[in-house]
């Protein structure tokens, strides 16, 4: 909490440390911690030899080489991969949308091992039937229209990975057979009275709250339990904002790249104008910024006009927590500040936040640059003319006396006389 007058209140959601592990019931499970995570750390790249990594190091970094972060949180997840991903176990990834949930199922497959390929499927508003034979595949003559034997996804994961996403949709229906399969790793092809086994690993997603949904009666408790046996969660990208920078960086590239033109040189506003984006919509947000800019750009310098209104507090998504969102709850002291103090204090925290383009500080206060611009030279005067002032007094104090003593030596000198 910051030492001045006027505190703004944080809330820590969690407990205290990055990332926290536990384990029960058979299962593990990775969450974060803190809701920010500001400890640099070099990029991810080990050097991978004989010798055993040393603490704090990945074994296998390739298998990461997807995903752009430095953020500490984020290595700290990606060596609990490493621990779980031999193991057969299904893995319960969740986070909100556009954080990147397909790509660490990617990295788990890469460090299971498994011989197959990562078959993905997204199961959002898929009813029983069709869940049925995406999963099982069918028999010719099994169903109306079913004229050919058709194999369902298990079977072509087949000794390799299984990604479902958005399994926080499925029907009550749906998740009774889903969790059947986890249990028993047995399937029948719709039409087919003959039992198939699979070998294939299981990773799943959702950006719901499946414990609200399972208190609510929306999600089943048994295949809940079933899937917490490995849960990572994907923090969001307001969370590890260091990660902007390289993502910002890896974005004009891919999007130039595809689009055929030369990447563009972004201008000095634009990284403090992200960093006041709450960005509901995670890394997806942030790479459709780009390449929208990547799109409309001609020659030269990046223009970024067509993001600048969201840089507005009515751009703060309403979903957001109260320890996300910009406009958190402000604390008094004992001694309330006065008006003067608590504008030199607002606008000075403005400023830090768009490091001092006043443009942006302007549009983020909701007034006109040039009333800005006034107020902080007001703010400067009075910071110099007290700075000056109290150079004088300290002058003052630092001055030899050539005349009389003060009253207090006066008085003591007289005491020592008199004795």
């Amino acid at each position: 909490m910051r030492t001045t007058r006027l505190e703004r209140s944080e809330t820590t959601r969690f407990i205290d440390g990055h990332y926290a592990m536990s384990g029960g019931g058979g299962g593990s499970s990775l969450y974060l911690a803190t809701p920010e995570n500001r400890i640099p750390f070099t990029p991810i790249s080990n050097e991978v030899g004989d010798a055993p990594s040393p603490p704090g190091m990945l074994e296998h970094p390739e298998a990461f080489s997807r995903i752009v972060t430095r953020n500490q949180g984020m290595r700290v997840i990606f060596q609990y991969l490493e621990s779980i991903a031999p193991t057969p176990l299904p893995v319960l990834i969740t986070g909100e949308t556009g954080v990147g949930k397909e790509l660490i199922a990617d990295a788990i497959h890469s460090l299971s091992g498994c011989r197959g390929k990562l078959v993905t499927v997204n199961v959002a508003g898929v009813d029983d039937d069709l869940f049925s034979d995406t999963l099982f595949g069918h028999k010719r003559g099994g169903f109306t229209g079913a004229d050919r034997d058709r194999p369902g996804l298990i079977e072509m994961a087949a000794g390799g990975t299984l990604f479902l996403d958005e399994i926080g949709d499925l029907s009550l229906g749906s998740q009774v057979k889903l969790l059947r399969l986890l249990q028993e790793g047995k399937y029948y092809p719709l039409g087919s009275d003959t039992v198939r086994q699979t070998d294939a690993r299981f990773v799943l997603a959702t950006n719901k709250d499946l414990d609200l949904m399972q208190q609510k009666g929306l999600f089943r408790k048994d295949l809940y339990y079933r899937l917490r046996a490995h849960h990572v969660y994907i923090p969001p990208l307001r969370q590890r904002r260091e990660d902007i920078p390289l993502l910002v960086d890896h974005l004009l590239e891919r999007a130039a790249a595809i689009l055929g033109k030369k990447k563009p040189t972004p201008p000095r506003e634009l990284s403090p104008l992200l960093d006041n984006l709450q960005f509901a919509g995670n890394v997806r947000e942030l790479e459709g910024i780009i390449f929208d800019l990547v799109t409309r750009h001609k020659s030269g310098v990046l223009s970024i006009v067509s993001i600048r209104d969201r840089i507005s507090p009515a751009s703060v998504p309403e979903e957001l927590s109260e320890a996300d969102t910009v406009h958190a709850p402000v604390v008094f002291g004992e001694q309330m500040p006065t008006l003067k103090e608590t504008e030199r204090l607002v606008i000075e925290e403005a400023m830090k936040r768009c490091r001092g383009i006043q443009t942006l500080a302007a549009r983020m206060l909701g007034m006109s640059r040039r009333a800005l611009n006034n107020r902080v030279g007001k703010i400067r005067r009075r910071k110099d003319a007290s700075g000056r002032q109290t150079q004088t007094i300290l002058a003052r104090r630092s001055e030899p006396s050539g005349g009389s003593p003060p009253a207090f030596y006066r008085s003591a000198a007289a005491d020592m006389t008199e004795k």
